[in-house]
């Protein structure tokens, strides 16, 4: 999605925007960590607020943050997106709208969110804080979006 496009649901009004795969599979979460593994350096995933190895699987991280908080920091453009493993089979990520409202730094973020539909296989929502429901912008899978053309 182009910054033009985008830049009103950039809006600052001190909440964030969640960033939501829904109803993955363990195999798609973890294409999740393979996407952003290559991204991130040590220090970007605390467990229980200590600095931790991020585990070779969503399963893992999931079980290892049973009793203990979890967030992983994925660098992005001059920013960050952070993921907070809250659940099982939702990925969900949140982003400040107010970092990235720059075409530059927007332009970052959306390739960071094409990737991740591409990667996943998956759609993937931006939405109002906490709120699954108000889609403001969504990513398609560039190979299915390209085999819907071919059918079309």
């Amino acid at each position: 999605m182009k910054f033009a496009e985008a830049k009103e649901h950039l809006y600052q009004d001190g909440s964030l925007r969640d960033v939501y795969v829904l109803a993955a599979t363990d195999g798609e979460l973890d294409a999740f960590l393979d996407y952003i593994r290559p991204m991130i350096a040590d220090g970007d995933f605390r467990l229980g607020g200590e600095v931790s190895r991020l585990p070779d699987t969503y399963f893992e991280v999931m079980m290892s943050g049973q009793n203990a908080t979890t967030i992983l920091r994925i660098p992005v453009g001059g920013s960050v997106v952070n993921c907070h493993f809250f659940d099982n089979s939702d990925l969900e990520l949140d982003f400040r709208p107010n970092d990235y409202q720059t075409e530059e730094g927007w332009d970052v973020l959306s390739s960071f969110l094409q990737g991740l539909a591409n990667a996943m296989r998956r759609e993937v929502l931006v939405t109002a804080e906490n709120t699954q429901d108000c889609v403001l912008i969504r990513y398609e899978p560039e190979q299915i979006r390209h085999s819907l053309h071919h059918v079309l």
